[in-house]
């Protein structure tokens, strides 16, 4: 592709950059900012970062990340435990009244807050759009009437090893 005066784009922008002797002309310098320097013989040159500068940031990078990065990295299970006792104590646990406000006791599953049970005739739901499973992919587990709440519910999530009775458990009772 030609221009009007015979040059391709690519010879126009050399012609700008270089000069007759084919070095870097002081033009393009100033236009474009590149190069900075001058040497000895008073030529215009291009002068960078030496690989000493490049090494000695990459080494001061990795300090810094090696001093950050362990106080993030149990941030994530500590994350989950509070999303699973979130839901516990508030999503679910609204869900479970508004059922037992409804219908006057509450369900004998957690599937029963998703479709009308055959046995509740004044069930106003759907109290939850989905099944609800905690953070680590498991199903909650509800009971009902409790053992650790008598006069309620018991419900947990297994937590991260989907053992039921571990320490890693997330409940919506006080251990002892």
């Amino acid at each position: 592709m030609k221009k009007k005066n015979g040059f391709t784009p690519f010879e126009t922008m050399l012609s700008f950059l270089l000069n007759k002797n084919g070095k870097i002309s002081k033009r393009a310098v100033d236009k474009t900012g590149a190069g900075h320097g001058r040497s000895p013989e008073g030529d215009l040159s291009l002068t960078g970062f030496t690989l000493i500068e490049i090494m000695l940031v990459v080494i001061i990078l990795g300090v810094l990340a090696a001093m950050v990065v362990p106080r993030l990295v149990g941030r994530s299970e500590e994350a989950r435990k509070s999303v699973a006792k979130t839901d516990i104590e508030s999503g679910l646990a609204l869900s479970l009244d508004l059922y037992e406000t409804d219908s006057g006791a509450y369900p004998e599953s957690l599937g029963d807050l998703l479709k009308s049970p055959s046995n509740s005739e004044n069930w106003k739901g759907p109290y939850l759009k989905k099944k609800p499973v905690d953070p680590w992919g498991h199903a909650y587990v509800y009971k009902y009437p409790g053992t650790h709440n008598t006069d309620g519910y018991d419900l947990l999530s297994m937590g991260k090893d989907g053992v039921e009775g571990t320490a890693d458990d997330v409940t919506n009772w006080q251990e002892d």
